[in-house]
């Protein structure tokens, strides 16, 4: 490895399972609605993509962890007791509305303490972050067959506007496995 370069720590499977269950707790205590977002949730669909950190969002702050960053787009970076690195992320910015829909929306999942954030949302904050890594996962989603992909059309063209809604139909016309199947 060269000097400066960094080596990504991912989470283990029962890192993140005792991550949500520890931030299940603290934000039920603190009478915060919050839903699992990001790479973690896409686990839940059919991703096989690692992860650095668990995202949240959320109504509130979360108060009882400690503050070690701010998020540009509203929220905080911190940590569990166990040292695993969480986004809470809290919008206030133009994209607000689609995160606070998602919690509204958010699904349950049999046996995880909080919900989920369902797959359009996902798709939809996929679109907002724009990294490689979050095409990528939007075309994971597009190819996983979790996607519904009218619902998502709606969603994208109500909350993100006519551009989004042009760009998620570029992404579906070329996801590869679209292009597998022509």
């Amino acid at each position: 490895m060269s000097s400066g370069s960094r080596r990504t720590q991912f989470i283990t499977v029962a890192q993140m399972d005792e991550a949500i269950l520890e931030v299940a707790a603290l934000a039920r205590e603190a009478s915060l609605e919050v839903v699992l977002i990001g790479g973690c949730a896409l686990q839940f669909f059919g991703s096989d993509r690692l992860t650095a950190d668990i995202d949240f969002a959320a109504d509130g702050l979360l108060t009882q962890l400690p503050t070690l960053g701010l998020l540009s787009f509203g929220g905080i970076q911190t940590k569990t007791s166990t040292g695993v690195p969480v986004d809470w992320v809290v919008r206030s910015d133009d994209y607000a509305q689609l995160y606070q829909s998602a919690i509204r929306n958010a699904i349950r999942i049999p046996g995880l303490p909080l919900p989920v954030a369902a797959p359009a949302y996902l798709a939809a904050m996929k679109m907002v972050a724009r990294r490689k890594k979050d095409e990528a996962d939007l075309e994971a989603l597009i190819d996983s067959g979790e996607l519904d992909l009218h619902e998502t059309r709606l969603l994208v063209r109500r909350l993100l506007g006519a551009y989004a809604a042009d760009d998620l139909e570029s992404y579906i016309q070329t996801s590869p496995l679209r292009r597998r199947r022509e």
